[in-house]
């Protein structure tokens, strides 16, 4: 079955590695062949931010597949290698190193990059981008003999890096552009809490504050803000979101407008070609989405490994979810929503322990559970119905099961 198709996948990211993992789980006999620009082996990033920095896991905890998985299923690892040209008509790839590999379908798997800031003194030792595992390195070496530490962007990593920072022992001073830290994503309620938390694990929250100049000899010493503070540092850490260099694309037949658009099969408008993880468009409850967490990479590159082998065979349908770790919560979220009509709290901020519920048209769009998992498999579920609830109110009623509060 397929012994004679070459498949490639451009990136090695969690996306890829599973697509290639299933392309073999599901019996394809042909090669395949994992590129990444990336010289380290398969690794998983989210704990770079939190246990993998503080020192809790070593680096062999945080490999995607063994070493001899890639061995045993005959995957083979092109590491170190960039992908400089890829040809649509005549289906090859170019590499850097100029090696040129034909291919009958590809899976473009790439993710996304860091957004760095371009101000005055942005070349000076000891900013960090946390992006990868030698940026993790660097950092954990360096933060030993750092005592105070500005984190810009209160975002999750940001937040993450923050809580990180403290259990590590190290002054924070965390600095956000927005008056209330995620407030986009989860409202200024559960973003006012978000603050809360901070100052009450000894972080130092700046807010409305955009940074405009580094200062240093060598290493950075100073921060400034647009509103004329000054903070003094030996360490920063930039966290203010990712961008796409989709450049490879320039000029090709493939639809790009904020990722490469693809269909519910993970196929972009180019047939044998597919993306999946941070670079992809894809459809989402009528409207085209694009998602940059673990849990979506790893599900839509399984997805798309399936149909690259049979054809338009399963719809890719998964709810968004992703999870972060910060101070005493572990916060996990289901859906995607830009804007919402009500919101319902079930269970108590004080507590620290919540289900946030965010509707439009008595439909749950997204849902927030702040130390609180037992609801998101049910929620999960209901979800998928994307059904009304008649009575909103009943899902504040921590007296009524959570399967019937939906109903």
């Amino acid at each position: 079955m397929n012994i004679n198709e070459q498949y490639i996948i451009i990136g090695a990211g969690v996306s890829g590695v599973n697509a290639a993992a299933t392309l073999r789980f599901e019996g394809f006999e042909g090669r395949v062949i994992l590129i990444d620009k990336d010289h380290e082996f398969p690794y998983d990033r989210p704990p770079l931010s939190k246990d993998y920095l503080s020192g809790k896991i070593k680096e062999e905890d945080i490999s995607l597949r063994a070493h001899e998985f890639f061995e045993k299923n005959n995957i083979e690892l092109k590491l170190g290698k960039k992908v400089i040209d890829i040809d649509f008509d005549d289906q090859y790839i170019k590499l850097d190193d100029n090696e040129v590999i034909p291919w009958d379908k590809v899976l473009i798997a790439m993710g996304s990059k860091l957004r760095r800031l371009k101000i005055p003194g942005r070349e000076l030792d000891n900013i960090y981008y946390l992006k990868t595992k030698k940026d993790a390195q660097q950092m954990k070496k360096d933060l030993k003999y750092v005592d105070d530490v500005v984190i810009i962007g209160a975002g999750f990593i940001g937040s993450e890096v923050a809580a990180t920072c403290r259990q590590l022992g190290k002054k924070v001073t965390l600095i956000e552009a927005e008056t209330v830290p995620l407030s986009k994503i989860l409202g200024d309620y559960v973003g006012n809490f978000i603050s809360d938390i901070h100052h009450s694990n000894g972080v130092r929250l700046l807010t409305n504050e955009l940074v405009t100049e580094f200062k240093g000899t060598k290493k950075i010493e100073q921060v400034v803000t647009n509103t004329g503070k000054q903070i003094e540092c030996q360490a920063v850490v930039v966290g203010v979101g990712v961008e796409l260099d989709l450049s490879l694309f320039d000029g090709t037949k493939i639809k790009v407008e904020d990722g490469i658009e693809v269909d519910e099969y993970c196929e972009s408008n180019i047939p044998g070609v597919f993306a999946s993880g941070d670079c992809a468009l894809w459809p989402y409850n009528g409207e085209r989405i694009r998602v940059e967490h673990w849990n979506h990479a790893m599900n839509q590159g399984i997805t798309a490994a399936k149909n690259m082998m049979n054809g338009k065979s399963e719809i890719y349908n998964t709810i968004p979810y992703f999870w972060s770790d910060q101070h005493d919560l572990k916060i996990q979220y289901l859906g995607f929503s830009k804007d919402w009509e009500k919101t319902v709290l079930r269970g108590s901020l004080e507590k620290q322990e919540f289900t946030m519920f965010y509707l439009n048209d008595n439909k749950i769009v997204s849902a927030l559970f702040v130390n609180n998992p037992r609801n998101v498999l049910p929620t999960r579920k209901f979800m998928m119905r994307n059904t009304k609830i008649e009575n909103i109110s009943n899902l504040a009623d921590e007296k009524r099961n959570i399967k019937k509060a939906f109903k």
